[in-house]
């Protein structure tokens, strides 16, 4: 596994912690809002990268798939 794909697994996690982060806090500050909705975040993994030789696969991140109202 290259030093390039260890950097995007790494920056993907960053950025649904990120999203997650941003839609948590968006529910904080609503919290006393009759109106409002709450949120959540659908996180999913990417594809992983099978290797037959090393006998295993490799995880290539996560993603935000969709920002759900509860």
């Amino acid at each position: 596994m290259s030093l390039f794909s260890s950097l995007s697994t790494s920056q993907s996690g960053l950025q649904v912690s990120q999203t997650a982060t941003s839609v948590i806090s968006n529910n904080i500050a609503n919290a006393e809002n009759n109106d409002y909705t709450r949120q959540r975040v659908n996180i999913t993994q990417k594809n992983s990268i099978v290797y037959s030789g090393a006998g295993g696969a490799i995880g290539t991140g996560a993603e935000s798939e969709e920002i759900i109202r509860v």
